[in-house]
């Protein structure tokens, strides 16, 4: 398996005068915003119902007003391409995405980081305005408008982006650090931080990228890899998923250790999914292809309704539809007593 979020560390020369973008607080790209007392009106509805669901009940002060002058850049520039020609930090799997707007995929991002922020609101001490600036902020510096010829990749362009936004704000050094580190591997990582925003930012960003990916159908994925010149993540053969699903069905919601449901994403424990892999026969060229087509498997919290009961383990994320109709599904899954999912934090691991 991968990681999607490691990168060699290579030496690149930046000059002052680029690196003087990082600390300098003039702000040349601030788009036209609204005062606190007035209510915004985007020229994207997607974009007006997000901030209607997600920003208007919980954002005040500096934070909405923030987030404000970041959906209206979103507005007018975000029908640029949410995957940059050239720019190594985009994980190799992820830039067959070129189609898929930096709109929709920043969206995308701060919808599941807003979920996983609240579904595990006792343990992750996070502000809700907080996340969102740093989800709807943390691919900014691919606008074209923004990115600086002279920044190497978008995370710098982000940043020099937006510190003279953030001026004042007291979480402004945790944002800028979860969006500086996002790509960056926890082992590669001088220090560890104790961020609770970069996990969440992390799998947000990781969840958005496999629905992108979902989306896109094999001859969709054959075309972006010809465009990009690198091979797209192709879906296993359709008879080895079903036979796959067909196996795996009459496991599910046994016990929480091995699956359950959390909003519409099953978790299925790594070591459950290569268990069914290895009993089932299937062929070393089969379970590479199952394996490669889930989402890298990753650490989560798993709080049960009987107090002070808890899990951490790694679970492989996979979309309910996946599976179809399943009897008595909400019966099983009250069985397992499942309350909250929290990504693990870096402080609590």
């Amino acid at each position: 398996m991968f990681n999607l979020f490691r990168q060699k560390n290579k030496p690149v020369r930046i000059s002052l005068k680029a690196l003087s973008l990082l600390w300098t607080s003039q702000d040349t790209h601030r788009d036209p915003g609204v005062t606190e007392d007035e209510e915004p009106s985007f020229g994207s509805g997607e974009i007006q119902r997000f901030y209607l669901k997600y920003v208007r009940p919980h954002a005040r002060g500096k934070e909405l007003t923030i987030i404000r002058n970041l959906l209206a850049t979103l507005d007018h520039h975000g029908h640029c391409a949410s995957v940059v020609e050239h720019d190594d930090e985009t994980p190799q799997p992820y830039r067959v995405l070129a189609d898929v707007t930096l709109a929709e995929h920043t969206l995308s991002v701060s919808r599941k980081a807003f979920q996983m922020l609240n579904a595990g609101r006792q343990l992750v001490r996070t502000n809700t305005p907080d996340l969102l600036i740093a989800a709807l902020g943390h691919d900014i510096g691919k606008m074209p408008h923004i990115a600086h010829s002279d920044l190497p990749g978008h995370t710098l362009n982000t940043i020099a982006f937006l510190k003279p936004q953030l001026k004042g704000l007291e979480a402004a050094p945790e944002i800028i650090e979860a969006i500086r580190l996002l790509h960056v591997d926890k082992k590669d990582r001088s220090v560890q931080s104790a961020n609770l925003i970069l996990p969440i930012l992390q799998q947000a960003d990781i969840q958005a990228r496999e629905a992108e990916l979902g989306m896109l159908q094999p001859a969709e994925l054959k075309q972006a890899a010809n465009r990009t010149g690198r091979p797209g993540k192709e879906p296993p053969e359709p008879a080895v998923m079903e036979r796959f699903v067909e196996i795996t069905k009459p496991l599910l919601l046994q016990d929480a250790q091995e699956s359950f449901i959390s909003g519409d994403m099953f978790y299925l424990s790594s070591a459950f999914v290569e268990q069914i892999i290895e009993n089932s026969e299937f062929d070393p060229g089969e379970a590479r292809n199952l394996m490669s087509s889930f989402s890298p498997p990753s650490t989560f919290i798993v709080r049960f309704f009987k107090k002070g009961k808890s899990l951490t383990q790694k679970y492989i994320q996979l979309n309910k539809d996946l599976f179809g109709d399943l009897p008595d599904l909400e019966e099983q899954q009250n069985a397992l007593g499942v309350k909250k999912v929290i990504p693990l934090t870096a402080s609590q691991g």
